[in-house]
């Protein structure tokens, strides 16, 4: 998946740190978010031209997961591919415990099971949290902005 390449904010993003704690949170990104999108309708498009990316992946990862095409993956195949796509992605490998967590989040029927729809919100997060990393948008407290 490409980057977002073109993607402007209205204001330097320190801007949108409105408690002036150094740091930018979950509000405060989804209020800079929102203000980039409202202000600039080019960063619609961007967005929404990634979707169909969004998408493939998802798809292509579930086929990956779901090899026998049941429609549904248990805990312990989704934490075969969890373990490895952090490895691939250099990231810290998770323990069945934080696995099995995740997963409940995102098992709405609760039966040690997950169905696509399920799997692709579980995977939708996983990419935003990989893609965009709050640590990154840590504001310098000396700064001027």
């Amino acid at each position: 998946m490409s980057d977002l390449s073109g993607f402007e904010f209205p204001c330097e993003v320190g801007a949108f740190d409105q408690d002036g704690d150094g740091n930018i949170d979950k509000q405060e990104v989804s209020y800079a978010v929102r203000a980039a999108l409202r202000e600039r309708p080019k960063n619609l498009e961007l967005i929404s031209n990634k979707l169909d990316d969004i998408d493939a992946l998802s798809r292509d990862a579930w086929n990956l997961i779901d090899g026998t095409q049941e429609g549904y993956i248990s805990i312990a195949q989704f934490s075969q591919f969890y373990v490895e796509l952090g490895q691939v992605m250099d990231e810290k490998v998770p323990t069945y415990q934080e696995v099995w967590e995740l997963t409940r989040k995102y098992d709405t029927d609760s039966d040690s099971f997950l169905t696509y729809d399920e799997f692709e919100l579980l995977f939708c997060d996983y990419l935003c949290r990989t893609a965009f990393k709050p640590e990154e948008f840590k504001v310098d407290s000396d700064s001027d902005a």
